[in-house]
């Protein structure tokens, strides 16, 4: 692991993707905090991925242990952080907001990331030193070629399409609908629904 330099301010006007901000200071996505602003149950939170990962908001919810969770609203994310869509950072952020990040996020150093200020970025940031996460959890999508949390092998993944699926529906939609059948002794119960399909 490189040791930690100097945190520099950057322009990067007009870029606020990964995509763009990679291209423009030519370095790799991987070497990027991904800083997302969500609402969960009510509450922003900012979650952290590293910039050629994605969120998973299931994922996001478990762990938050949120009823709902969504992305901000563009004003929300603006109040938050004091800047625009795609310059937030965990670093300087305008309101005081649990920070959380992805389990792959702790061992970079020397990133980039949004400087919470419109067309600019902020190189040289090192999790522990500048900034330092409420918790770190699984927070990403899967991808291919990731190692398996029990075992040596790796995560192949492969085109494929759906041919048919198969799911439990209770009797939420039987209650619902007084669909009842008698049963021997010739008392009414609801009845027990599944859902089944095949991809065309």
């Amino acid at each position: 692991m490189p040791e930690p330099g100097p945190i520099e301010r950057v322009p990067t006007p007009g870029s606020s993707t990964i995509e763009q901000v990679s291209k423009l200071l030519g370095c790799r996505p991987r070497d990027m905090i991904k800083t997302l602003i969500y609402v969960a149950d009510g509450k922003p939170v900012a979650v952290l991925i590293r910039g050629d990962r994605e969120a998973n908001e299931n994922k996001i919810r478990r762990a938050l242990g949120a009823k709902e969770v969504a992305l901000a609203e563009p004003a929300v994310i603006e109040q938050v952080t004091g800047a625009p869509v795609g310059f937030a950072g965990p670093v300087g952020l305008k309101q005081p907001i649990p920070i959380w990040a992805d389990y792959d996020v702790q061992y970079l150093t020397n990133a980039v990331t949004g400087a919470n200020e419109a067309d600019m970025h902020l190189r040289g940031v090192s999790v522990g030193r500048d900034f330092q996460p409420q918790k770190f959890a699984d927070l990403r999508c899967a991808a291919d070629s990731d190692p398996c949390p029990r075992c040596s092998g790796i995560l192949r993944l492969r085109p494929c399409i759906e041919v048919g699926h198969v799911f439990k529906l209770g009797t939420k939609y039987s209650v619902a609908l007084s669909a009842n059948y008698a049963g021997e002794d010739e008392t009414l119960h609801p009845m027990i629904m599944g859902c089944y399909g095949i991809g065309v």
